[in-house]
C-alpha cells in the first residue's frame, strides 16, 4: 500500500506517480483540499510528467475544485486539460461536454460574480454561451441569432464542438400544446402531479415569454387513446404531450402515422422502433444506468456485486446494468436477487461469503480442539455494490451490509431510494449510499432562473404535492419546457437542455435522457456532489 512507501526513497520519475496515486485516493474519499495540495506540489516543483499523467493531474484538479466549490480554479484546470488533449478529437470533445455540464449547474449570477473582470477568452466564451442558453427573457428566434453572433465572436472556442457549424434558422414557435392525461383511474394521482408541474412551468413561461402559448387538456381515461389523440389534433395543437402509460404509448406508436411532434410521458419497450415524430421523456430508472456506470468507472471500481429484487422489473434492470458494466470492462462477482417480503439476513451473509468464513473457523476449532478468536472475513473479489431498491428495502439492506463487514464498500443505487423529501430519522439507515437524482429534488435553489421560478410556483401553489410527489412535478415541468423548446433540443443535441430532472440530452432513439446530479446520504440528510 501507499503507507508502506517512503517517498523520499523514490527516484524522481516514480515520485510523481506516487503523488498522483496518493491524490487519487484523497479525491475518491472527498478530501479535496489535501488532494489538491499534493497535486500542487507536482506543479510547483515542475516535475517531469508524461501527457497521460498531466491528464490525470488536471482531471483530479477539476474534481477537487468543483467538489470544493472553487469555480474559477476548476474552470482554469478545464482549460489546461483542453490544451493537453486538443489533438485528440474524442478527448477534446469529452472535455467540452464535461465543462459545459459543470457550467450549466452553476447559476448565471454566481458565474458573473466569480468572473466580473475576466479577460480570458476561454472563460468569457463559456459565460456568454451560458447566458444565451439560460436567459428566460429571450425568445427562440433571438436565442438562435445570439448563438450565431457567439460563433462569430468565439470562432476557436472549444464550445463550438457542441454547436453545428452553421446555426439554423429558428423554427416557428410552439404556441399550442395538447396535454393527454387521465383524470380518473389508477394513474389519477400521478397524472395530477405531472399536470401541476406542467402548469407551474406554463405559468412561469407566460410571465417571462413574449410568445403566448395555449394549452388544451384532454382526458385519456374516458376514451381510447386513438380518439384522444385525434381530439388533440382537432384542437389545433402543434405539439402533443402524452400519453402517460406504457401501453398507451405503445398503442399510439403502432397506430396511424403520427403527424406532429409528440412527447410521450413514458417509454416504448426496448428494441422498439419509434415513429419519426415520437419523442419520449420519463422517470425510468433504466435511464440512470449509463450514469451509474460512468460514475463507478470514474471512481476506479472494477468488480461489482449487484443486489436487485426478484421482480420482473428488478431483474430486467439488473440484467441491463450487468451487461452495460461488463461491456465497459467491469466484472460481476455475483448477483443477489432478494424477495420483496422476507428477512434478508441469511441472504446477505451468503452473498458476502460470511458463512464460509464462519464454517472455516468452526473447522479449525474442530481440528485443534479449542476456541479460536477470529473475525469472519467477507469475500475479496469485489470493490463496489450496485443496489436496485426502494427506500424501504434499502433501509434493510444497508445496515446488514455494514453489520456483515461490507460497510466500507461503496454503494451506487438508483434514485428510487430517495423519496425526495427530508426525513433524517427515516433515512439515517441509508447513510453512505450514492445515487443520482433530479436537481429539482436535490436543491432548494436551481441554477436556471426559469426553472427556479417554476419550482417556487409549484411549491407555493401545491405544497402537499410538492412534498409528496416532487419527482412527478419535475417531470411535468420538463414536459412543458421540452415541448416549448423541442426544436432547440433537436437542433442542438450536444448542448442539452436545462431541465428539472437533469440536463436533458436527446439520444438516437429520440428519448430525452437526463444527466442528473450525484448525492449521498450523510446522517440521514442528502448531500449533493454535483455531476462528476
Amino acid at each position: 500500500t501507499l503507507r508502506q512507501v517512503d517517498p523520499q526513497q523514490l527516484p524522481t520519475n516514480m515520485l510523481a506517480q506516487y503523488r498522483l496515486n496518493k491524490a487519487t485516493l484523497d479525491t475518491l474519499n472527498r478530501k479535496y483540499t489535501r488532494s489538491q495540495k499534493t497535486l500542487n506540489a507536482i506543479l510547483n516543483k515542475k516535475m517531469a510528467i508524461s501527457n497521460e499523467q498531466k491528464i490525470e493531474l488536471y482531471t483530479l484538479s477539476i474534481r477537487n475544485n468543483s467538489g470544493a466549490g472553487n469555480i474559477a480554479a476548476a474552470l482554469k484546470h478545464y482549460q489546461s486539460l483542453a490544451n493537453i488533449v486538443k489533438n485528440n478529437p474524442t478527448q477534446y470533445l469529452d472535455v467540452a461536454k464535461n465543462c459545459w455540464n459543470f457550467i450549466q449547474n452553476i447559476s448565471t449570477n454566481e458565474l458573473n460574480q466569480t468572473f466580473t473582470k475576466t479577460n480570458d477568452q476561454f472563460t468569457k466564451g463559456w459565460l456568454a454561451l451560458q447566458n444565451i442558453i439560460h436567459d428566460p427573457l429571450i425568445n427562440q428566434s433571438a436565442r438562435y441569432q445570439q448563438l450565431q453572433q457567439w460563433q462569430l465572436q468565439y470562432p476557436s472556442h472549444i464550445a463550438n464542438l457542441l454547436l453545428p457549424k452553421h446555426i439554423p434558422a429558428a423554427s416557428t414557435p410552439t404556441d399550442h400544446i395538447a396535454l393527454l392525461l387521465p383524470d380518473s383511474g389508477v394513474y389519477k394521482d400521478s397524472a395530477q402531479a405531472i399536470q401541476r408541474g406542467f402548469l407551474s412551468a406554463y405559468f412561469t413561461h407566460q410571465l417571462l415569454s413574449s410568445d403566448p402559448t395555449t394549452v388544451t387538456f384532454i382526458n385519456t381515461a374516458s376514451q381510447p387513446i386513438d380518439q384522444a389523440y385525434q381530439q388533440a389534433l382537432n384542437s389545433g395543437a402543434n405539439i402533443i404531450v402524452g400519453p402517460l402509460t406504457k401501453s398507451a404509448v405503445k398503442q399510439l406508436n403502432n397506430s396511424k402515422t403520427i403527424p406532429i411532434p409528440t412527447l410521450t410521458l413514458n417509454t416504448l419497450p426496448a428494441n422498439t422502433t419509434s415513429q419519426p415524430l415520437l419523442y419520449q421523456i420519463s422517470l425510468s430508472p433504466a435511464d440512470e444506468i449509463a450514469q451509474i456506470i460512468t460514475k463507478a468507472k470514474h471512481d476506479r471500481h472494477q468488480r461489482a456485486i449487484i443486489i436487485a429484487p426478484q421482480s420482473d422489473w428488478g431483474q430486467q434492470l439488473a440484467h441491463d446494468l450487468s451487461q452495460a458494466w461488463q461491456t465497459d470492462g467491469g466484472a460481476i462477482a455475483t448477483q443477489m436477487n432478494y424477495p420483496l417480503k422476507k428477512d434478508l439476513t441469511e441472504q446477505i451473509k451468503d452473498t458476502l461469503n460470511v458463512n464460509n468464513s464462519i464454517n472455516n473457523k468452526l473447522k479449525i476449532e474442530s481440528i485443534i480442539q479449542k476456541k479460536v478468536r477470529m473475525s469472519p472475513r467477507i469475500r475479496q473479489d469485489f470493490d463496489v455494490i450496485f443496489l436496485i431498491a426502494d427506500t424501504q428495502h434499502a433501509k434493510q439492506i444497508r445496515p446488514l451490509l455494514k453489520f456483515y463487514y461490507a460497510g466500507d464498500i461503496p454503494i451506487y443505487a438508483i434514485s428510487n431510494i430517495n423519496q425526495g423529501n427530508t426525513n433524517t430519522q427515516r433515512d439515517r439507515d441509508l447513510d453512505g449510499i450514492l445515487f443520482s437524482d433530479a436537481p429539482w429534488v436535490l436543491n432548494k435553489t436551481l441554477s436556471n432562473p426559469e426553472l427556479n421560478s417554476t419550482r417556487e410556483q409549484a411549491r407555493d401553489t401545491w405544497p402537499a404535492t410538492f412534498e409528496k410527489q416532487p419527482k412527478l412535478l419535475a417531470l411535468g415541468a420538463d414536459s412543458f419546457n421540452a415541448a416549448i423548446h423541442l426544436h432547440q433540443i433537436i437542433d442542438f443535441p450536444k448542448l442539452g437542455f436545462p431541465g428539472a430532472t437533469g440536463i436533458l440530452y436527446l439520444n438516437s432513439q429520440r428519448k430525452l435522457i437526463p444527466t442528473r446530479e450525484w448525492a449521498e446520504f450523510i446522517h440521514g440528510k442528502v448531500v449533493t456532489h454535483g455531476i462528476a
